[in-house]
C-alpha cells in the first residue's frame, strides 16, 4: 500500500475544504436566511437585521434606527388567467412574482433584505399592522430569499459542511493516538 505524501494530503484537504465548506458558504450567501426583529420606539421603529451563513451562523447584523416604513420591491408580476387548466391546478386568478426583496426606509440609507416575493409583500403588511398598533410586542420575522435555495439546497450544503468539519476535527483529535499506536506496534 502506497503511503500518501504530505503535499498530496494538503492538496486533497484544500480541495475538500473548498468543495465541502467553501461551496456551502457561497450557496448560503447567495440565498440567505435572514431574521428581522422589529421594536416600536414612539412613531418610528428600530429594526435589527441578522443574516446567516450556513443557515445558523450569524454573519452580518445591522441595527437601523428611526425606521419609517418597509417597502416591498417585487418584480415580474404574472397573473394567471381564469382558464379551465388554471382552475384545475388551483391557480386561476393567482399572482406569481419572480423576484422580491424589501427595503427598510429610515433617516439613513435604505437597507435591502432579500426575500421571496410572497414574503416581501407579507413582511410589508406585517410591519404596517405592527406600526398601527398602540403598544405592540416586539416582532420577529424570519425570511428567506428562495424556499428551495435557502432551505433545501442550503440545508443539504450545510449538512455536508458539518460532516466535513466534524470529520476533520475527529482526524485532528485522534492523530496523536494513531502515531503513538504505530510506534508501539513497531517495538
Amino acid at each position: 500500500m502506497a503511503k500518501a505524501s504530505l503535499k498530496g494530503a494538503i492538496i486533497t484537504q484544500t480541495i475538500a475544504a473548498l468543495v465541502f465548506v467553501g461551496a456551502p458558504i457561497l450557496i448560503t450567501l447567495i440565498a440567505p436566511f435572514t431574521d428581522v426583529a422589529i421594536q416600536k420606539t414612539g412613531s418610528t421603529a428600530r429594526v435589527a437585521v441578522t443574516r446567516y451563513v450556513l443557515m445558523f451562523i450569524p454573519w452580518q447584523k445591522r441595527e437601523i434606527e428611526h425606521v419609517k416604513e418597509l417597502r416591498a420591491d417585487v418584480t415580474a408580476e404574472f397573473r394567471y388567467k381564469n382558464t379551465a387548466e388554471n382552475r384545475r391546478m388551483g391557480r386561476a386568478g393567482a399572482v406569481s412574482h419572480s423576484t422580491g426583496q424589501f427595503a427598510i426606509v429610515s433617516d439613513g440609507p435604505e437597507v435591502v433584505v432579500q426575500a421571496s416575493p410572497e414574503l416581501a409583500v407579507e413582511t410589508e403588511a406585517k410591519f404596517d399592522r405592527f406600526m398601527a398598533e398602540q403598544n405592540p410586542a416586539p416582532l420577529r420575522i424570519s425570511v428567506y430569499a428562495s424556499w428551495w435555495l435557502s432551505y433545501v439546497l442550503g440545508g443539504v450544503a450545510t449538512a455536508f459542511a458539518a460532516l466535513y468539519l466534524c470529520g476533520a476535527f475527529l482526524a485532528i483529535v485522534t492523530f496523536p493516538f494513531k502515531t503513538s499506536f504505530k510506534t508501539s506496534t513497531k517495538s
